[in-house]
């Protein structure tokens, strides 16, 4: 149990210390960015949390559970990074190469250079899921958020410094169409440099793709994919269907106050990344069912006085966070997003 806490606490630190990054640099955003062109920024952001689950296929949490077998645990890396591979590979040309039509059928026609900047994104963010898994699963909490921590960092410089030292017209001369792209470019080099850290990993993958474990791999994980898409549509069908049902002006209202929810999310992200590795390596353990009780008992505790405070800080937060008053139209939806999430 001691071993669990002290590899969720780093764990979290990679997981975590990003997203609070990212949280912290709403103000920064909402300030800079109109409601109507912050509605861009929350849909595009919803749908590649869709285009994420599906792309990973829920290969992370299969690659857990077939590398505790020994036999296969070379075998589960390659096999699970190919397979993601050619699918976001497949996803990313089809993108490339229909781009005019989707940026149509999106309501993006103005900027479709967003859905290919986002494309990108999503290929580099799938392909390197199996070398942060397997960082995971080799209990290296440390070098897992050293790349994580570096990936936030060139991403925070980047946008910092659109927003506030990089004139406009430079930046419109570099094809950044207005600045809600900022973020966007920002994400996208961000990602780049999360892939070349993880490089020395993706080194070791042989090419090598073995259909005995696939069959096995994919039949584990396609549920898990499906309940992770249903989770998904649930945290964003809101956000990408107000963008095309009411007004953007209340639609990015909508977005900037969600993101007050985000601190509930990133209370549980640390509690999942320490603990899935922990559940498939305790799976063969004689007391594994009372440990699964204790964690939970734990964690639904501790997340209960989380979500209270957010719920009972609501009025100063959205002063500090939400800069823009205008956007506070939908602060209501804070208590009810927190005691969902």
């Amino acid at each position: 149990m001691k071993k669990l806490l002290n590899e969720t606490i780093i764990y979290g630190i990679g997981a975590i210390l990003p997203r609070v990054i990212t949280f912290l640099l709403n103000p920064l955003y909402i300030h800079y960015i109109d409601r109507e062109a912050f509605s861009v920024f929350t849909s595009l952001y919803s749908w590649i949390a869709l285009i994420n689950v599906v792309l990973t296929f829920g290969f992370e949490t299969s690659f857990f559970r077939f590398s505790a077998e020994k036999e296969n645990e070379k075998k589960a890396f390659d096999t699970s990074f190919w397979f993601i591979f050619g699918l976001a590979f497949v996803f990313l040309i089809s993108v490339l190469i229909f781009i005019t039509p989707l940026s149509l059928m999106m309501d993006y026609a103005k900027s479709p250079e967003f859905l290919r900047w986002f494309a990108f994104i999503a290929f580099f963010d799938a392909i390197c899921v199996i070398p942060f898994a397997w960082l995971r699963f080799h209990n290296m909490p440390i070098k897992y958020s050293v790349i994580r921590i570096s990936s936030i960092l060139v991403q925070t410089l980047v946008v910092v410094a659109l927003f506030i030292f990089i004139p406009k017209n430079i930046a419109e001369n570099l094809g950044l169409n207005g600045q809600v792209s900022y973020p966007f470019i920002s994400n996208l080099l961000g990602s780049i440099t999360t892939f070349l850290l993880l490089l020395p990993i993706v080194l070791k993958i042989k090419f090598r793709f073995s259909k005995e474990l696939f069959t096995r791999m994919i039949s584990y994980s396609w549920p898990i994919m499906v309940a992770g898409l249903a989770f998904q549509v649930n945290e964003n069908y809101d956000k990408i269907t107000q963008y095309y049902n009411i007004s953007k002006a209340d639609a990015g209202a909508y977005g900037g106050c969600y993101k007050l929810a985000v601190l509930m999310t990133l209370f549980v992200t640390a509690y999942r990344m320490g603990i899935e590795p922990y559940f498939f390596k305790q799976m063969n353990n004689a007391n594994a069912k009372e440990n699964y009780a204790k964690v939970t008992e734990y964690f639904s505790f501790f997340a209960s006085i989380v979500a209270m405070g957010i719920i009972a800080n609501v009025s100063w937060l959205k002063k500090a966070f939400i800069t823009d008053s205008s956007y506070w139209s939908a602060i209501d939806i804070v208590p009810i997003i927190v005691i969902a999430n």
